[in-house]
């Protein structure tokens, strides 16, 4: 069968035709530049509007497009989905009757999340997620990966393509899609209440029942739902549920009764499933997967070079291949830290890749900010040996590692302490050189200058305490 490409025209008349969606001049505008490939700057001395204020326009219509189309839109899948529009619609009139029902939409409640942008690369985590939730049937499936490395969109990406799914009546397809933040740590309660109401218009009458005040009165109930429909129920920010400064992962006081609802949650049966987004497990975890092949663990790795540059090319910054793997290399391939690099290098190097790479690895703040929050979160023993690594430079076996504290701790503690900071993508492991290899630890380069930058910073305030001391003591005298 073949497809004529679709015309602007034919997409704006497609998009009117859209309930819930009235397009104004400035947004056809948009459109139309969008179709012939114009940057906003290019539209705004085009149409006679300000450059910033199209782009402001813009954001507003890709997120209702969106929405309305409960799909990603955004300006560099714009064809691309009104393409597939199109191929959707000759199909239906080539192979439905007139009269048959319109198709079954799926009901979802996006909650906190953003409107997904550009996605790159992830293919095959697509596809292997993608396995687990629909034809394995799991129950509970943990993506797992340092900040920034992309959990979150990764999820949203699954879980727009998942709540898509053609056939939403077939044991494959999902029928609710809800997502949920848990980045200002909601008590079990709260959120098993919220996810009961969410899926059960008639239990909102129950909320000042004297009858449902605990978590295990509610946790039946969404049981309930997760096995009457197919619903896939996303939680985003786990890491915040969890104490600080933990090597075993134990939640905040408050939040223990987490521990029995995703106990629940993986071992009772349903037809449901549940995406976990996290920096840290927490300590009952490694149990329930053991014991539940239904519960999986996806660590999330970072972005291939070709999908690095397919993100800087998306933020304008066009180089070499040599260029964007350098920059891959040296960012850990981090989407969150490459956007920021990019940025960078976009408004203060313009846009000339070589002068910031001869900058070295500049430590932007946002990046900073970001390890900040992880860092923070380590114990002082934890801490340390990101001190240690940072000051090797070179990759360390245990051995070497515990003799390089002032008082070496008992080895156990060393390998706790490294599984921990392995788990949160804090390390890595160096190439073993042959199979009897011991292993060797190191850091990423934007990490290990990280860590230099807080020596350094300790050692200043260390040597201005002094200071501060010496020229109270001689005022003294």
């Amino acid at each position: 069968m073949k497809f004529e490409t679709i015309t602007v025209e034919e997409a704006l008349v497609t998009l009117d035709g859209l309930d819930a969606l009235s397009l104004s001049t400035v947004q056809e505008q948009i459109i139309r530049g969008t179709w012939e490939g114009l940057t906003y700057s290019e539209m705004a001395q085009k149409v006679g509007y300000d450059a910033d204020y199209l782009k402001y326009v813009g954001s507003k219509l890709w997120q209702t497009l969106s929405k309305t189309l409960n799909q990603p839109v955004s300006k560099s899948n714009l064809r691309a989905i009104m393409q597939q529009l199109k191929r959707q619609e000759v199909q239906s009139s080539e192979t439905v009757p007139k009269q048959a029902a319109a198709p079954t939409l799926i009901n979802c409640d996006w909650g906190e999340a953003t409107v997904l942008g550009t996605f790159h690369g992830r293919q095959r985590d697509l596809s292997q997620l993608t396995q687990w939730c629909v034809e394995d049937g799991c129950r509970l499936v943990v993506l797992q990966g340092q900040g920034g490395i992309g959990k979150t969109t990764l999820a949203q990406r699954l879980a727009y393509q998942l709540a898509n799914v053609s056939d939403v009546s077939s044991s494959q397809g999902f029928e609710r899609v809800v997502w949920r933040s848990l980045r200002s740590a909601p008590t079990p309660f709260e959120l098993l209440q919220d996810l009961v109401m969410t899926l059960d218009v008639s239990s909102r009458t129950d909320v000042a029942s004297p009858l449902l005040q605990t978590n295990a009165d509610w946790l039946p109930l969404l049981l309930e739902q997760l096995q009457r429909q197919r619903c896939l129920v996303v939680l985003d920010n786990g890491e915040s549920l969890l104490q600080p400064q933990s090597l075993k992962g134990e939640y905040l006081p408050g939040s223990e009764g987490y521990q029995d609802v995703f106990e629940q949650l993986s071992t009772l049966t349903h037809q449901s499933c549940v995406i976990l987004t996290n920096r840290e497990l927490p300590a009952h975890f490694a149990g329930l997967q053991a014991r539940n092949p239904l519960v999986r663990v996806y660590p999330v790795e970072p972005i291939e070079t070709e999908a690095c540059r397919s993100l800087l090319m998306d933020t304008g910054i066009v180089c070499q291949t040599s260029e964007s793997d350098l920059l891959h290399d040296r960012y850990g391939g981090n989407p969150l830290s490459l956007k920021l690099v990019a940025t960078t290098i976009r408004d203060l190097f313009d846009n000339q890749v070589q002068l910031f790479l001869k900058a070295r690895t500049p430590l932007l703040q946002g990046i900073r900010q970001i390890l900040d929050q992880q860092f923070n979160r380590l114990l002082p023993l934890e801490q340390q040996v990101m001190y240690w690594l940072t000051i090797h430079r070179e990759p360390v076996v245990f051995a070497e590692l515990q003799t390089s504290f002032l008082h070496p701790p008992d080895m156990p503690l060393l390998i706790e302490a490294l599984e921990s900071l392995w788990r949160r993508s804090l390390i890595e492991k160096a190439t073993a050189t042959t199979v009897y290899s011991a292993p060797r630890f190191t850091q990423q380069p934007v990490i290990m200058e990280y860590v230099t930058r807080r020596l350094i910073d300790c050692a200043v305030s260390e040597l201005m305490a002094v200071n501060t001391s010496e020229a109270t003591a001689s005022a003294l005298l």
